[in-house]
């Protein structure tokens, strides 16, 4: 069963899917995994930057 996540003002801002639902999407639409888990190298670059600077 999906939930849906909201804020304090009642937006939908998530949806949390039942990993069982997943693995049948995943099954279903081959490759969406790749789709969601693509993240941009300038994204990957601030947070190697954000990293160095939190270390002590």
């Amino acid at each position: 069963m999906l939930q849906y996540i909201t804020d304090n003002k009642g937006k939908t801002t998530g949806v949390f899917i039942p990993y069982s639902d997943w693995e049948k999407l995943v099954r279903k639409y081959k490759g969406i995994e790749e789709d969601i888990v693509k993240i941009p190298e300038w994204h990957k670059n601030i947070i190697r930057e954000r990293i160095k600077n939190a270390k002590p």
